[in-house]
């Protein structure tokens, strides 16, 4: 009888990690799809020099504001799966932590929009302080993805694609300071995106695949 209690138990905590991670996985294609539709509605915007927060001004802002929402879901959700595991490591406990970080700052970024001008005032700051700081938490769960975790979760043969996406960006947040104000700003953010977005959805299948430790 425990032992069928022990299994049942196993299955219900991975059967959690199952259903964060799909719910997970649909909030971050709602926020990519709501950014490719910004895409084709705001096609005065340069994808290669104009960042995406610009997309919350003016016509249709309330998409990407929904869209940083939406991302902020989606990391929230992959901390809890990631919790649901079982797996209590110290890569697996940092990986969880800087997704809430990041979660935290992903919504934050789409509740105070960005601002133009000379003198941008104290929404633009914290727009910008944010969404900075998601960034570098998402990375940072990336590259403890990548070290830390990389024999603890079940990341399979995309393990190696995890891989790449993650080093894409990491150079991607080391070129950002150079870039900022120059002309390829907007490729150099969407590229980061793309590598995040990535990594998230393999993340999100290795933890659903992830057996509950003994």
């Amino acid at each position: 009888m425990n032992q069928h209690r022990v299994h049942g138990s196993r299955a219900a905590v991975r059967g959690g990690a199952r259903r964060w991670s799909m719910l997970a996985t649909t909030a971050l294609a709602s926020s990519a799809t709501a950014i490719f539709a910004l895409h084709l509605l705001r096609p005065v915007l340069h994808p290669v020099r104009r960042r995406l927060s610009e997309y919350a001004i003016g016509p249709y802002g309330a998409a990407m504001t929904a869209a940083f929402v939406l991302f902020g879901g989606c990391l929230y959700g992959l901390s809890r799966a990631v919790h649901a595991t079982g797996e209590r490591s110290r890569a697996v406990r940092g990986i969880r932590a800087l997704l809430l970080v990041a979660a935290a700052g992903m919504v934050l970024a789409g509740v105070f929009r960005t601002e133009t001008g000379p003198s941008p005032g104290w929404g633009e700051i914290v727009h910008s302080r944010a969404s900075a700081l998601g960034f570098v938490a998402l990375i940072g769960a990336a590259v403890l993805g990548a070290t830390g975790a990389r024999d603890t979760l079940a990341w399979g043969r995309s393990r190696r694609a995890a891989d790449t996406l993650t080093a894409l960006a990491v150079v991607c947040a080391a070129l950002s300071p150079v870039t900022h104000d120059g002309p390829w700003n907007g490729l150099v953010q969407r590229l980061s995106y793309a590598a995040l977005a990535g990594w998230l959805l393999l993340l999100a299948r290795a933890v659903a695949r992830t057996q509950q430790p003994e």
